[in-house]
Formats: structure tokens, C-alpha cells, sequence
């Protein structure tokens, strides 16, 4: 699975908007005034990591390994796919409704031929 550096930052930013629109609804229906960050660009979740706070120092991350719960395995792997940001929902186009009313047809003629047609090529003087 190989992803692009900008388009895994994109799908960040994103989910940073849904969690701050879902702070604000929160926020709404408990009748509290909705939390806003101070800067436009700052989200309400954890700051980015910088160069420096990549790499913890070994104690520390080694006690923080040891102090924390074990995490519970995921339900389910990442999609292998990287699905495309361009969908639109809407119905069928005209070509897709008719492909499949075409093989509908097909299908039933051929579920015909097969009960009522095939006997009587196969066994043409048999009584009917």
C-alpha cells in the first residue's frame, strides 16, 4: 500500500474539519458554547508532529510503553485501494440502466430456452 505524502496530509486536514464540526454539534446539543481554535488553520485535535517530535528519547518512550494499556488489535485493515474524493451520488446513467435491463432479458430468455426449448432439441419425439 503506497500512499503520497500530500494526499495522506489532505485526508488529515480533513478529518481535522469533521472532528471540529463534531466538537461544534456536540457542543450544541449539550447547550455549551462551541469550542473555536484561536488560529484558522489550528485544529481542535492534537498539533502536528514536528522534526523534533518524531523520535522520543528511549527512556521515555520505553516507559510510556510500560505505563500505557495495550491497545487492542484493529477490526479491520486499511482498504488496499485508494479510493478517489470525486464521487458524486446520484442514479445510473442512461447506458448502466440499459445494460442491465438488456441482460435481464437475456437471463429470462435464456432461463426459458432452457426449461421449454433445449427438451425439445434435445428430445424431439418425445410425446408432449
Amino acid at each position: 500500500m503506497s500512499f503520497d505524502l500530500n494526499e495522506l496530509r489532505a485526508q488529515r486536514e480533513k478529518m481535522r474539519e469533521h472532528l471540529a464540526w463534531l466538537d461544534r454539534q456536540i457542543a450544541q446539543l449539550e447547550g455549551q458554547p462551541a469550542p473555536t481554535p484561536s488560529k484558522p488553520n489550528e485544529s481542535l485535535s492534537t498539533p502536528e508532529p514536528t522534526k523534533t517530535d518524531t523520535k522520543p528519547e528511549p527512556a521515555v518512550a520505553i516507559a510510556a510503553a510500560q505505563s500505557a494499556p495495550p491497545s487492542p488489535a484493529p477490526a479491520n485493515d486499511a482498504p488496499e485501494a485508494v479510493i478517489s474524493n470525486d464521487f458524486k451520488p446520484g442514479g445510473f446513467d442512461g447506458s448502466s440502466k440499459l445494460g442491465c435491463i438488456l441482460a435481464a432479458i437475456f437471463l429470462a430468455g435464456l432461463i426459458i430456452f432452457l426449461l421449454f426449448g433445449l427438451p425439445q432439441l434435445l428430445y424431439p419425439d418425445a410425446p408432449q
